[in-house]
């Protein structure tokens, strides 16, 4: 199901229910979240206290995935022991986005939320393998074997999906630069597990606010004495 969280802000009346049929289990959040630019710097990790809505869910789907993934391969998950807004991730420790962080209010950070580092790409076939659903029914899938072990995410790739956003490697705001939603959310898998697998180191920290602020007013009292 989809809350609705553009630009870091709860829209209740934009939230997707799930189908009737789905037990709460395996609900799974699939919230992208919009900055003031309308690009995804930011992954969901956890809904926090969003009350009024009608997706009843807790966990993002890129976790949920990343973590039965992790558990079939015997890799650790839980939160840190050292901090109380960080999970570990394998060996890893993942910092949760505090205010204030990176300029964001503290509206703008509902929920649990981080940072992610998305996999360059020129184009976004070179996200993730795309197969469509009727090669695999009609067996035309000549290796099945490639799909084994994988993590496998169902939906709509083709350019005619409204479920488009833009990214940082997004050059200009345009309709041919905005990648689907299902490739946002491979994008976010694949940070989680590289971030478990030891393949990235701790998410960047970002500096306070009024640290930021600070230096910038003391390199332009320098500027203007010199």
């Amino acid at each position: 199901c989809h809350v609705d969280m553009k630009r870091g802000r709860h829209n209740p009346d934009e939230d997707v229910p799930p189908p009737p049929d789905i037990p709460a289990k395996r609900r799974s959040l699939m919230t992208l979240i919009e900055d003031g630019d309308e690009i995804v710097r930011r992954q969901l990790i956890f809904s926090g206290k969003v009350t009024d809505s009608s997706c009843v869910a807790n966990s993002s789907l890129s976790l949920d995935l990343a973590v039965e993934y992790m558990e079939k391969n015997g890799i650790d998950y839980g939160y840190s022991n050292n901090n109380e807004r960080a999970l570990m991730l394998g060996t890893t420790e993942l910092k949760l986005l505090t205010w204030p962080s990176a300029g964001y209010s503290r509206n703008q950070l509902s929920g649990s939320q981080v940072l992610f580092k998305y996999r360059p790409y020129d184009h976004q076939d070179e996200i993730a393998k795309v197969v469509s659903l009727e090669s695999v029914l009609e067996g035309k899938v000549l290796n099945m074997d490639s799909l084994k072990n994988r993590v496998i995410l169902i939906g709509r790739a083709d350019a005619n999906t409204a479920d488009r956003s833009l990214t940082p490697y997004s050059r200009k705001e345009s309709y041919s630069e905005e990648i689907p939603g299902i490739m946002i959310h491979a994008q976010m898998v694949s940070h989680l597990l590289d971030v478990s697998e030891g393949k990235l180191a701790r998410t960047v920290k970002v500096r306070n606010w009024k640290t930021e602020a600070l230096r910038i007013w003391l390199w332009s009292v320098i500027t203007v004495s010199v």
